[in-house]
Formats: C-alpha cells, sequence, structure tokens
C-alpha cells in the first residue's frame, strides 16, 4: 500500500493553509468544514471496508443496508 511521508502531508497541510490563510474568515470557515465532512465520509467508508473484510473473512456474508431480513 502506498503511504505519504509525513514530510509530504506537512507540505502539502502547509499550501493549504496558505492557500486559505488568504480568504474571508466565513469562506476560510466553511472550506475548513467541507475538509472536515469530506475526510469524515472517507473515515466511515474506510470503516465500512475493513468490516467487510473482516466479515468475509470469518465466512459470513456481506451485510447490504436496506436489503431486508432476507437479504438481497
Amino acid at each position: 500500500m502506498f503511504r505519504t511521508s509525513r514530510t509530504a502531508r506537512r507540505g502539502r497541510a502547509a499550501l493549504t493553509w496558505m492557500g486559505e490563510w488568504r480568504l474571508p474568515g466565513p469562506e476560510r470557515h466553511a472550506a475548513r468544514s467541507a475538509r472536515d465532512g469530506e475526510r469524515q465520509i472517507l473515515r466511515n467508508e474506510k470503516r465500512v471496508a475493513k468490516l467487510e473484510a473482516e466479515r468475509s473473512k470469518s465466512g459470513n456474508p456481506p451485510y447490504h443496508p436496506g436489503a431486508g431480513a432476507g437479504g438481497m
């Protein structure tokens, strides 16, 4: 799996901060809020993928929300 180095992450964070620093306050807050929302969505997707991998490894069928009690 490809991992980004700490230096690269810090550099990207610095560029993001410098780019947003010029924005007016409300726009800066909105940009941060949007990034936080995207980060949370990605975190949830990773969590679901991890649960699916564990479930398939243990031999249980995958869980599909909204599929009802009968499955698919």
